[in-house]
């Protein structure tokens, strides 16, 4: 999902179930940065952000702050893949 798409998801998701908590493209950014555009590390989203996250993925808020783990048995052309493919994320930023 691009950035847009996701806000978009999120947006539905939270009329759908009551949540009161929003995601603006530009906050997907800051937090999948985890730096705000200051550079300065990003302080804990809002609690209805938070939850809002929590429930689409349910898993708690600081499982998903935490940075992504890399299992070390991935082998390097894994890794290559992977990277090339995240350049792919989204082009429009």
């Amino acid at each position: 999902m691009t950035y847009e798409e996701f806000a978009e998801f999120a947006e539905r998701f939270a009329r759908d179930h009551g949540e009161p908590g929003t995601l603006s493209v530009r906050h997907l950014q800051r937090l999948a940065a985890g730096r705000g555009e200051n550079g300065k590390p990003l302080g804990r989203p809002r609690p209805a952000t938070a939850r809002l996250l929590e429930r689409i993925f349910g898993v708690p808020i600081d499982r998903l702050l935490q940075p992504p783990v890399v299992q070390q048995s991935e082998s390097a052309t894994e890794l290559r893949q992977r990277l090339r493919a995240s350049a792919k994320v989204d082009a429009k930023c």
